[in-house]
């Protein structure tokens, strides 16, 4: 049996289980399995995410004490500005990458993301989950995604989706 570690998880709705977001805000899923409720079941899970978040406001999430065995930290979009602040599209990028890259180098952290900005960067994990990801499908699948087709069971991913995303973070940190 693993020791149980201490995890922090800190992002935005990739990582925020209990919220109502994306297709959740039409009444169709119900968060029910989540990659953070499987981490929970055999570590110390604390998170702090929450939806719509920045890279600005996820950076602010995370604990000052760095007091964790593994920081694990979802980045949003890299547009998204934080509250409803007018920033030309340049200046939101280039604040939200300096952010990430700066969450990058905290002890222990695990960044990682499913927007497409960040593929080519190596100081982040790209995990984009495709076929699973409601991101993609409902702009690959406008049709089939608008007809209930893929069922979500949080964190904009469908439970396959959840189920990956918690095996590759535990491989990859060997938990």
């Amino acid at each position: 049996m693993t020791t149980r570690k201490q995890i922090v998880i800190c992002g935005d709705s990739y990582s925020y289980k209990d919220g109502i977001y994306g297709a959740q805000v039409y009444g169709k899923w119900p968060p029910t399995l989540t990659w953070v409720d499987l981490l929970m079941e055999r570590h110390d899970v604390t998170y702090y995410s929450f939806n719509g978040h920045s890279n600005v406001q996820i950076e602010q999430q995370i604990p000052e004490d760095h007091n964790w065995d593994h920081l694990i930290c979802s980045l949003g979009p890299v547009f998204r500005v934080e509250g409803n602040i007018d920033i030309d599209d340049s200046r939101v990028y280039a604040n939200n990458m300096a952010t990430g890259l700066r969450i990058s180098k905290l002890p222990r952290c695990y960044l990682w993301s499913s927007f497409p900005e960040y593929r080519d960067l190596d100081w982040i994990n790209y995990i984009p989950l495709r076929p699973h990801n409601e991101y993609f499908l409902r702009r690959d699948f406008p049709e089939l995604y608008a007809q209930n087709h893929f069922k979500f069971t949080g964190c904009h991913l469908t439970e396959k989706g959840n189920r990956l995303l918690h095996a590759k973070i535990c491989h990859d940190l060997n938990l």
